[in-house]
């Protein structure tokens, strides 16, 4: 099967996200009606799959991994929601050129913690980190935001800026008072109901 150059694109996409759904995928690359781009997934069945929650998520098989050179596999877990909403932050930022997933931050050679993703625009851009609150116990967030108070100590109060997203107003109030609490950044928390 020939694949075009829009075809190659959709896979390196999904190997730099992981996952990604049909309606994040029409995002990325205007892919057209839902009925367009669901064609257009079947046809690369050869080299995704695919497991449907809301809609379908896709994530690459062993020949797409191999087409674009990953050895990164993945299987359809019970993180996929989390994938999702990590993919969704993708769009929401503007498709940073740096997007590295759970990429450990380092203090004297010594892994500190481990963002869900680093993202920047280009190299010469700050960074930013990502924290996703899908199904996770709140004070494991809070654990996180005492973490990123003691690196913010650490880079004499350079922490580059840490976005939060969850998955409801509600949490997103908690994830508010839990960074006040701490003196952090509260400019950059949303909700899903935010980011659509």
């Amino acid at each position: 099967m020939n694949l075009s150059t829009r075809d190659e694109k959709i896979l390196y996409s999904l190997d730099k996200l992981g996952y990604a759904t049909t309606s994040q995928l029409r995002i990325i690359h205007s892919l057209g009606s839902p009925r367009n781009a669901q064609r257009i997934m079947k046809r690369l069945a050869p080299y995704v799959h695919s497991r449907k929650i809301d809609e379908y998520v896709f994530y690459l098989s062993k020949k797409g991994r191999e087409l674009v050179g990953s050895d990164i596999k993945r299987k359809a877990t019970m993180q996929l929601q989390h994938a999702i909403m990590r993919s969704q932050a993708y769009i929401n930022f503007n498709y940073p050129k740096l997007w590295l997933m759970e990429f450990p931050i380092k203090v004297n050679d010594e892994v500190f913690c481990i963002p869900d993703v680093t993202f920047a625009y280009d190299t010469n851009s700050a960074r930013c980190f990502v924290e996703i609150d899908c199904h996770q116990h709140m004070r494991n967030n809070y654990k996180k935001m005492d973490k990123y108070q003691e690196l913010n100590v650490i880079a004499n109060g350079k922490l580059p800026s840490v976005v939060w997203i969850t998955r409801t107003a509600y949490r997103k109030e908690r994830l508010l008072r839990g960074l006040k609490n701490r003196d952090l950044e509260t400019k950059n928390v949303y909700s899903l109901d935010d980011l659509r």
